[in-house]
């Protein structure tokens, strides 16, 4: 299996953060409408309010997550490329002159 075939680590992860992004966005968007049609077809006033809860939750909570996920694949991808650039980088370095 050639290289250019397996997609790189930052692009799946870009990917994911971006997905996970656009569903938390949908569902802050969509909560109110989910709940006046809930509403509106006489669901149970019990779950409703457990259901609604959740369903907020899970927007809200999504979107600090696409960004991490977004954030990682951008430090992924420089240090790719610095990695690329550097060819003898690869060697741990001293930090702060220690080890020397």
């Amino acid at each position: 299996m050639d290289n250019s075939e397996i997609p790189s680590m930052y692009r799946r992860t870009l990917r994911a953060g971006l997905i996970l992004g656009m569903i938390g966005v949908v569902t802050i968007i969509s909560a109110n409408q989910l709940q006046l049609i809930a509403m509106d077809s006489g669901a149970s006033q019990v779950l409703l309010p457990i259901f609604s809860a959740i369903y907020q939750l899970a927007g809200v909570g999504c979107l600090p997550f696409s960004a991490a996920l977004v954030s990682a694949s951008l430090v992924m991808r420089h240090v790719d490329a610095t990695r690329a650039s550097c060819p003898g980088s690869n060697e741990q370095q001293p930090i702060n002159g220690a080890g020397s």
